[in-house]
């Protein structure tokens, strides 16, 4: 339904698909990792009724040009290419939406051309310190579908599994129960994520400070 375009600029050429051409409002769809611009496809109907809707195959991904990535500059690489991307679509002002690690590209993005967007929209991103970094954190919630209950099928299971004993090995070296916790959230249940969350910070604060386990990961 959608023709697969390709634009090529100055850094590599990029794959991508295009709705909405013709409208006012732009909307850039950055997809996650191990994945690509299909991702968003099913999409495109509802999107480009109100928007200029584009979603690219960032580099190494799906059928835009596979050039290395240069790990040291993080999302640095994709945020670039993004701007070069944009500049020759012609857009000025738009809004980017990125799921996963393109919620990570997105915030990036954000940091070094916040001027240019007129939205910011984060689907499940990842961390702001990169891939399983926290910086500074007192405590840790993950949250996610009930298991069994969406299209990661078995994940779930094996996530419970292995934060069962993750849990017992940190109250192994001292760190304070409640400092990590897991809960199941479907996307339909919008209060009880909202529970979850303040009950959960809550409880970071009566703990106070985390100074028994220092994350080195992300520090600078």
């Amino acid at each position: 339904m959608y023709k697969q375009q390709f634009l090529t600029t100055g850094r590599l050429t990029t794959a991508y698909y295009r709705a909405g051409e013709g409208n006012s409002r732009k909307l850039l769809l950055v997809h996650g990792n191990v994945s690509s611009s299909v991702f968003y496809l099913p999409l495109f109907p509802a999107l480009a009724e109100r928007f200029d809707v584009v979603a690219p195959d960032l580099r190494c991904f799906g059928d835009s040009e596979a050039l290395a990535v240069d790990a040291t500059r993080g999302f640095g690489d994709w945020t670039d290419d993004l701007a070069e991307f944009t500049a020759a679509l012609g857009w000025e002002r738009f809004a980017v939406a990125g799921w996963s690690m393109g919620g990570c590209i997105a915030m990036q993005y954000a940091m070094e051309h916040g001027g240019q967007l007129t939205g910011l929209i984060l689907i499940n991103p990842g961390s702001p310190c990169g891939f399983g970094g926290t910086k500074g954190a007192d405590g840790v919630i993950m949250c996610g579908c009930h298991p069994g209950d969406c299209h990661y099928s078995t994940g779930n299971y094996y996530a419970r599994r292995r934060m069962t004993l993750l849990f017992s090995m940190l109250d192994y070296i001292g760190v304070e129960n409640g400092r990590t916790r897991v809960e199941w959230v479907s996307a339909a249940e919008g209060v009880k994520f909202s529970d979850t969350m303040n009950s959960f910070v809550e409880k970071i604060y009566s703990l106070g400070e985390n100074v028994r386990l220092g994350d080195l990961r992300c520090r600078s």
